[in-house]
């Protein structure tokens, strides 16, 4: 894998160019700046920075960036170019062949983590595996994540695609029995079983982790799927996968707290989302900074200026992918951000509208997963955890990567 040297500009140059931009963007937040021209494109950074005492060590009093704090912002460079990285290689190889490879690995992690997620549970709530005790004394471990909501945007990424893979199985193994008596059942072999089992223990991961957000984004996934799949069955066809996905989740529920995962939804509709505080206290830093943004992965460090009331908790992420991409980037990342995003979208559905191979359903169940995250993130910053950001990116690149070689 490390001898693969992906083209950087492929045949949908707008992603690519888009992603680029995107990279430049945050490079210029480090680009030390004279103090009118600073002064001239963030004008409240000085202010902010004089209530923070920082000092620059080591840079010219007269020339400083964008960033309050370079270093961090040094540091989400480095992860944006390693997801953007990832993107291109994980689309080069799926177009030599390797999607079904790389999706089944992506199922037995799943599978695994899922169980051991499970299984934690009944060991303990507050130690990561059953062992580690985070350094956050509030956080509800789940998993490998310090946070439930943040396993529960994995699990959206994955369930889908796993769902996709089964399907595209199924699908390609009756094929090769067309016009035959019982088709659906010479489809079933160990493979189209695990990946079924791994996808019911993905679903009862998530609804144990009673993760609000991540259920509606399993919703919304789940929604998308139908809706992708309705375009390529008939009516008799969609009534079988509907039927499947009613008796899978009706097993995949066995482990589910319903009445802890009510109680958190009447207690969000009761007393209100306490998110909304956060958004609100978060809209000044955006309005401040709207042209250049305080500097990727910042929030944290501008809200010790903006946060308002009692401290005793400090707003670390702005509970809302969007709005942290817009306090810290402002228009300057934020547009290029958007072109991306919308730049992947046409060529996804462009992706789905020629594709009349097996392959359809992988990329439909990448796409479930990645409208589902999408969703997630109105509540949720999940992406910025390294292991998302990169299911996410593998994810964007099954979807569009057009397969030139197919494998088994």
């Amino acid at each position: 894998m490390i001898r693969i040297r992906p083209p950087i500009i492929s045949a949908d140059w707008q992603v690519d160019l888009a992603l680029i931009c995107c990279l430049v963007a945050v490079t210029v937040q480090l680009i030390p700046l004279p103090p009118s021209v600073r002064a001239g494109l963030s004008p409240h950074l000085h202010e902010v920075e004089r209530t923070l005492q920082i000092e620059r060590l080591g840079v010219a009093p007269s020339f400083q960036s964008l960033s309050l704090a370079p270093d961090v912002t040094a540091l989400s460079l480095a992860n944006l170019a390693m997801l953007i990285a990832t993107f291109w290689l994980a689309r080069h190889v799926f177009e030599s062949g390797a999607a079904r490879r790389v999706v089944r690995a992506i199922a037995w992690l799943g599978l695994v983590v899922s169980v051991a997620a499970i299984l934690q549970l009944a060991v303990s709530t507050l130690l990561i595996y059953g062992f580690w005790r985070p350094d956050d004394a509030s956080a509800r471990p789940f998993g490998p994540f310090v946070n439930r909501n943040h396993m529960a945007t994995w699990l959206v990424l994955c369930i889908p695609l796993t769902c996709g893979y089964l399907l595209a199985h199924m699908r390609a193994r009756m094929h090769r029995r067309a016009g035959r008596d019982l088709a659906i059942v010479h489809a079933i072999d160990s493979t189209t079983i695990w990946q079924a089992g791994s996808g019911v223990m993905m679903i009862s991961a998530l609804f144990a982790s009673v993760s609000r957000s991540g259920v509606i984004a399993l919703i919304t996934a789940a929604t998308t799927g139908f809706v992708l799949a309705r375009a390529k069955l008939g009516v008799v066809r969609m009534k079988w996968l509907v039927g499947a996905a009613v008796f899978a989740l009706a097993i995949a529920t066995y482990l589910a707290n319903f009445d802890e995962l009510a109680g958190r939804f009447a207690e969000a509709l009761e007393r209100g989302n306490d998110r909304t505080e956060i958004w609100r206290q978060t809209l000044p830093i955006v309005r401040d900074f709207a042209l250049t943004g305080t500097g990727e992965g910042t929030f944290s460090r501008a809200m010790l200026v903006y946060q308002e009331g009692d401290r005793q908790l400090l707003f670390n992420h702005a509970h809302n992918q969007y709005l942290q991409i817009a306090a810290e980037g402002g228009l300057l990342v934020g547009v290029p951000a958007l072109c991306a995003g919308l730049a992947l979208v046409t060529v996804l559905f462009r992706r789905l509208r020629g594709d009349d191979t097996a392959l359809f359903w992988i990329r439909a169940g990448a796409t479930a997963g990645l409208v589902g995250v999408a969703v997630q993130s109105l509540w949720e910053t999940g992406l910025r955890m390294p292991a998302n950001g990169v299911l996410f990116a593998v994810c964007a690149a099954l979807a569009v990567h057009e397969e030139t070689r197919t494998d088994g």
